[in-house]
């Protein structure tokens, strides 16, 4: 793995441990459940400045106070046992329907609040063992994660193909640019990399095992100049570039991702030399407990789970390539030429370019 361009990860150190446990103890004379670091020193992100976030759980009380030590700052939240288990209760299981995606839809605040409890570090006070309370799920709260991306990715790719129908190339390259950084955080969720907020996004994605070896690409993409003269006639090809980029990364991670990315070696991203189908950069692809759905701009297709998976593939590889991953990660039986016909068909509803020399 290339690590060419991270960043040194910072943890909370043993001085940190110390002091947390030491305002817990301080703060709370009768004891808590458990107590944990949560925020950017729980999973490595880190910086000079960092503040000390804690979450301390009691039986009953609910407060949120800062403190000073030894010149740095110390947020403390004591969050009641029986909030902290509905939160860790309502990612139990991945349960994002077509019908109810309320699990999927919670609002920012709530989100970041569950996340940050999944990647939370113990800290050693209170109840330890089966006694001690447990966080969400991390799997189910990265699969949500992944779903809330891929529904952003769908939601920009329809703003930036409705703002290039009337015109409008500034709304389609932010939003374009939008999709890039969900179709990152998808990946990165994929790979059990969790955080909610933008300003860690490309320190994350140097540090991946599948995106790291791709930054140059992303970096490039996300900065590429456009000249303001004549800006609607290059906007177009940047805005595909872009949601190509973001689809893909959401194929993967709502696919072969799902329950993890140690299976997969590498990414093949699409904008190389490819000569095989391509995904249309205006779908994004959605998972829910009863199967997937492929939305665009007003069209949404129910797929299948070995159509969905194809579609995640076309990427630009050529056929042989395409059938011998396929046949890998979901039916070593299919034969090549059916599955072709699963390409071709997928190319009618709109939802993949073949190459201009097919058939």
């Amino acid at each position: 793995m290339s690590r060419q361009h991270a960043i040194d990860d910072h943890y909370f150190t043993p001085e940190d441990t110390a002091e947390a446990v030491d305002l817990v103890n301080r703060t709370h004379p009768d004891g808590c459940r458990g107590a944990f670091v949560v925020g950017s020193l729980s999973v490595g992100l880190g910086h000079a400045e960092s503040d000390l976030d804690i979450v301390a759980v009691h039986d009953t009380a609910q407060l949120a106070r800062q403190y000073v030590a030894n010149g740095r700052r110390l947020d403390l939240t004591t969050v009641p046992l029986a909030v902290w288990e509905a939160r860790a209760a309502s990612m139990a299981r991945y349960a994002v329907t077509r019908t109810d995606r309320s699990q999927g839809d919670l609002d920012r605040a709530e989100m970041t609040r569950i996340v940050r409890y999944a990647v939370a570090g113990r800290l050693p006070v209170g109840r330890t063992g089966e006694d001690a309370p447990a966080g969400p799920d991390r799997d189910v709260v990265a699969q949500v994660m992944i779903y809330r991306n891929a529904f952003v990715v769908a939601g920009l790719a329809e703003d930036a193909a409705g703002a290039l129908a009337i015109g409008d190339p500034y709304t389609a390259l932010l939003a374009a640019r939008g999709a890039v950084e969900a179709g990152l955080d998808a990946l990165l969720s994929a790979e059990r990399d969790l955080y909610i907020g933008p300003k860690f996004l490309l320190r994350r994605v140097a540090r991946s095992r599948l995106l790291g070896p791709n930054l140059p690409a992303v970096w490039e993409l996300l900065h590429e100049p456009v000249p303001l003269d004549g800006l609607t006639g290059h906007a177009e090809a940047v805005v595909r570039r872009r949601l190509a980029l973001a689809v893909a990364l959401v194929g993967v991670a709502t696919t072969r991702g799902w329950n993890g990315t140690g299976d997969i070696a590498e990414l093949r991203l699409p904008g190389g030399a490819g000569t095989g189908p391509t995904q249309s950069p205006y779908h994004s692809l959605l998972r829910f407990t009863d199967g997937f759905v492929l939305a665009g701009p007003n069209t949404a297709y129910d797929l299948t789970d070995p159509m969905a998976h194809l579609w995640s593939l076309c990427t630009g590889a050529g056929a042989a390539d395409v059938h011998a991953e396929f046949t890998r990660v979901l039916d070593a039986d299919v034969p090549e030429a059916e599955l072709a016909g699963a390409v071709a068909a997928l190319a009618e509803l709109g939802v993949v370019e073949l190459p201009r020399d097919a058939p």
